[in-house]
């Protein structure tokens, strides 16, 4: 699961996970990607920390903070060797609104 991995909605930059391991430990950040509102089509990046990441069974689970302070816990589950879905845990969603970001290691 180390390394950088991208996610895309409709064709376009949504975010990216970059995961390493310090003193046998697991750490990384998120970087979201949200379309400028100038017109010029372009996206503005935020990264954030990843808060408390754990790895185990195939699933990384990880909280990050949102710009109200409020926490986002998110689950990313490996689906091949390079692939993997992203989903939020904490949104109150109906089964068929379920957001999953596929996700694609790219380092």
């Amino acid at each position: 699961v180390v390394g950088r991995w991208a996610g895309e909605i409709e064709g376009n930059p949504a975010i990216e996970l970059v995961l390493k391991t310090e003193n046998d430990k697991l750490v990384g950040s998120a970087i979201f990607f949200r379309l400028r509102q100038d017109g010029s089509g372009s996206f503005a990046k935020e990264e954030v920390p990843m808060i408390e990441p754990i790895f185990a069974e195939r699933k990384l689970t990880f909280g990050v903070k949102r710009p109200d302070g409020t926490m986002l816990k998110l689950e990313m589950e490996l689906t091949g060797e390079r692939e993997a879905d992203l989903k939020p845990l904490d949104e109150k969603k109906s089964s068929s609104d379920e957001m999953v970001i596929k996700m694609k290691k790219v380092e």
